[in-house]
């Protein structure tokens, strides 16, 4: 999956979870930065595991 489609999504997803607009702009903001980062390492393929429900911690 490319870089823009990655952030749509992850944007998409805030949007849908009515996140303010100033927290979508920052997700992708840091998205983004951290994906140059990762292009920077010629990484094949990351692998984690992402989390995410209210009042849960890994």
């Amino acid at each position: 999956m490319n870089k823009q489609k990655i952030i749509f999504r992850v944007i998409k997803q805030a949007r849908i979870e009515n996140y303010s607009k100033v927290i979508v702009k920052n997700y992708a903001s840091a998205l983004k930065l951290f994906l140059q980062w990762v292009s920077a390492l010629k990484v094949s393929k990351i692998s984690c595991i992402i989390a995410y429900k209210k009042n849960n911690v890994l």
